[in-house]
């Protein structure tokens, strides 16, 4: 089947090291929706948090946010889809973590909140992270567990960022107890999200929207977090610069992300070079 939706992630994929789009890239985008070839984000970020590259990207319509909680038609801002945890999923989640040396942040109606002091030293807990969040992004809470524990609303998504990786390790160690979702996109951060939520389960909420069959999708990512889309998607591509464990399943191996492999990518798809589908065969794109 051809090709129909390419979901891509974001920071290590799409984006640059240092977080731009190519303009090889937005060309790459624009020619693959004129070849029919829906292009959508798959990202751990919130709405808040890539909406302004919908401005050099106004071909993409479609995200799977939040590690895949939530599904968005990006021209509207409306949430076609959400999976969200419930109160006492939260408080269940930072009375099992709250002693480790975190910063605990809930996402929620569009913002992302954390402790006041916390946030007020952020540098601390982003010091080693690839994928540091924009900066004001976050909004602080004093006495962040009162406010946790009158809380009546759901949750899109908890994160946690750490600056310390044997921390990391230990806090998810923890969370495995958790009756939830737990993930994570580098070695300094956890992303917990309502059970059976992934980026698989959003990409499939997505597929269903749009009434296409796993087939017709190709998943791209580089990190753990992918992992759930890149096994959902009938084809899957990895970039050279992705987890080796993840390059070992891929039927693609993309270019790096900083040498525009998902621009060579939706290229090479809408020139019809790249042939999709043929099992047991790995493709390079470079």
């Amino acid at each position: 089947m051809a090709i129909k939706l390419v979901a891509v992630d974001l920071d290590g994929t799409l984006l640059t090291g240092k977080k731009t789009i190519t303009e090889n890239t937005v060309r790459a985008v624009a020619r693959a929706a004129r070849h029919g070839i829906e292009v959508a984000f798959s990202t751990g970020r919130d709405y808040g948090e890539f909406a302004s590259m919908l401005r050099t990207l106004p071909d993409i319509h479609y995200a799977v946010a939040c590690t895949g909680a939530s599904v968005i038609d990006c021209r509207s801002g409306r949430e076609l889809c959400l999976d969200p945890l419930g109160p006492g999923e939260l408080r269940l989640a930072w009375e099992t973590l709250r002693g480790f040396d975190l910063i605990f942040e809930v996402f929620l109606g569009g913002k992302i909140y954390a402790e006041a002091e916390k946030v007020a030293n952020i540098g601390y807990y982003l010091a080693a992270t690839h994928n540091p969040p924009p900066r004001g992004s976050r909004t602080p809470v004093e006495n962040f567990g009162g406010w946790l524990a009158s809380l009546d609303r759901p949750a899109t998504k908890i994160h946690m960022y750490f600056r310390d990786h044997d921390e990391r390790d230990r806090a998810w160690d923890a969370a495995k107890a958790l009756p939830l979702s737990v993930c994570t996109s580098d070695d300094y951060d956890l992303e917990v999200m309502a059970r059976h939520v992934d980026k698989g389960a959003g990409l499939r909420r997505l597929a269903e929207y749009l009434r296409l069959d796993r087939r017709e999708i190709l998943a791209v990512g580089d990190s753990l977090n992918d992992l759930g889309m890149l096994e959902y998607a009938g084809q899957s591509a990895v970039m050279g610069n992705g987890l080796t464990e993840l390059k070992e399943k891929a039927d693609i191996i993309a270019d790096t992300n900083e040498r525009d492999g998902v621009a060579k990518l939706l290229d090479a798809l809408s020139s019809g070079e790249l042939e999709t589908g043929a099992a047991g065969r790995k493709n390079t794109v470079q």
